[in-house]
């Protein structure tokens, strides 16, 4: 269920689709399409290798290295949910799903590259404060001021719906300093704004 095979036939050249769960008889020259996948975390290729596709509501995640523009350098672990919009009755939209061969792979190396582009623009506390709208900006993209919801690879009909940060960790002690120090700022910010609102009340009170 909720699952698509991929059938080639070579004596001409075409292929079709096949939703699960279904029985089919192949031809004498037909033979199911093997997917080769990237997997682990961070992604490898060539790790998963399987006949059938899974069509979503799923999530993959990754991990990789950024640098801020003031060269703090960090990791980050994203989880991104996705799947595939497709017509099941419709041959073409379902043949698109198989248009990119690791379509994990390839997923997570654009939505990567979008992320380092981004934080590199950003100096450590700008992207220490805002991170996670500053992750999610620039997978979805803005709109009208707002972060967009979905993210849609036009290749395969894959959508992005959601993007999880299981954590950012810093990778050099001048970072993790400087990030604490941010924390620390943060919290002293806070803890001073909570004291005058305090102090204002009771005076007003009194």
């Amino acid at each position: 269920h909720n699952e698509a095979v991929h059938i080639y036939k070579e004596k001409d050249n075409s292929s079709r689709v096949v939703l699960g769960p279904d029985l089919v008889m192949l031809d004498y020259n037909e033979h199911v399409t093997r997917n080769v996948l990237s997997g682990k975390t961070p992604k490898e290729e060539g790790v998963i290798k399987t006949l059938k596709i899974k069509l979503g509501p799923d999530f993959m995640t990754d991990i990789f290295k950024v640098e801020t523009a003031n060269n703090a350098k960090m990791r980050i672990n994203p989880s991104y949910n996705w799947h595939f919009e497709y017509d099941p009755k419709d041959q073409d939209s379902l043949k698109k799903i198989f248009n990119v061969r690791d379509f994990v792979g390839d997923t997570c190396r654009e939505l990567k590259s979008k992320v380092v582009a981004e934080v590199a623009s950003k100096t450590l506390d700008e992207f220490h404060k805002n991170s996670a709208r500053i992750i999610r900006a620039s997978i979805f993209g803005m709109e009208h001021g707002k972060v967009k919801d979905r993210y849609v690879f036009e290749t395969n009909n894959l959508v992005i719906t959601n993007v999880d940060i299981k954590f950012i960790e810093s990778m050099d002690k001048e970072s993790q300093a400087s990030l604490q120090e941010i924390v620390k700022m943060a919290i002293q910010i806070t803890t001073d704004q909570v004291e005058a609102e305090a102090s204002a009340a009771a005076e007003k009170e009194k």
